[in-house]
């Protein structure tokens, strides 16, 4: 045998080998596609439409919180929160966590009435749970 005919065939090896890795690996890719959603392991395609984060009690209260407009009251029901559960006065380790997890001047903003967004109700959560 030549050396030419070695090295093609050394080629048709590698290249042989090559595709059976990546046939492999995109068998192995649906394979685990297909578990993955019919089991759904994470959770992400929670098919229960009955579930809703806010109970149709907390969603009409009347309950009117001291330190928030009623604007802020329902868009914290919106979040999921009761705001019953809410404090109802701001001791300054609730005031230092909050100003610590948002910002002095966010505190503020939120202090003269605006609306709390997503980002200020996940950031000072852990604040609002302070006992």
């Amino acid at each position: 045998m030549s050396e030419q005919t070695i090295g093609k065939r050394m080629v048709k090896v590698l290249f042989f080998t090559l595709v059976s890795i990546l046939s492999l690996i995109g068998l192995a890719t649906i394979i685990l596609g297909i578990w993955f959603f019919t089991t759904d392991p994470l959770h992400m395609f929670d098919k229960r439409t009955d579930v809703s984060p806010v109970s149709s009690d907390t969603a009409t209260t009347t309950f009117d919180h001291p330190y928030l407009s009623p604007e802020q009251e329902e868009q914290l029901q919106q979040y999921g929160f009761d705001i019953q559960k809410l404090p109802t006065n701001i001791t300054p380790e609730l005031q230092a966590c909050a100003i610590e997890k948002l910002g002095a001047s966010r505190v503020e903003a939120l202090r003269a009435g605006a609306k709390p967004t997503a980002t200020d109700f996940f950031r000072a959560r852990g604040c609002l749970e302070l006992k």
